[in-house]
């Protein structure tokens, strides 16, 4: 791996990989980012992103994260390993790492302030926990720690 595929997208890069692929992201996949930008610290489980859209298993949003990874990738010139393709919107915590029965996927930092400045989601990227920011109100009431 070269030093260029660790550098990771400038919040004004994800804008306009967000901007030229926008026509290509599906509905579910949109609706994927608002859920997940609005969570506590923009963590989440992939079980739990799913259930938010409608899906009954994790593997549909590992499929179509990886997928929405996949089109910004191409867009900015990024070549990432197949397995870490999502690191480009996301960090990982281990279940080894935290309390979580799951992997945790974190929204990168330029990936929120990106969404909120193409107007995706509201602007509360400087709140910890934006569920608060917005009054308390998120599309999925978060599940207990053991179910993540």
């Amino acid at each position: 791996m070269d030093e260029s595929q660790l550098r990771l997208p400038s919040q004004a890069e994800y804008e306009a990989a967000f901007t030229a692929i926008e026509p290509k992201i599906t509905a579910k996949q949109r609706e994927m980012l608002v859920f997940h930008h609005a969570q506590p610290g923009r963590a989440v489980s992939a079980r739990t992103l799913a259930a938010a859209v409608g899906w009954d298993t994790y593997t549909s949003a590992n499929l179509q994260y990886g997928s929405l990874a996949h089109a910004l990738n191409n867009h900015l010139g990024a070549e990432y390993a197949k397995t870490t393709k999502v690191g480009t919107l996301v960090d990982f915590v281990f279940p080894d790492q935290s309390d979580n029965k799951y992997f945790l996927w974190i929204m990168r930092e330029p990936v929120a302030r990106a969404l909120e400045a193409l107007g995706w989601v509201p602007a509360v990227a400087d709140h910890l926990y934006p569920h608060l920011a917005l009054g308390g109100v998120s599309a999925v009431p978060p599940p207990p720690l053991d179910a993540m």
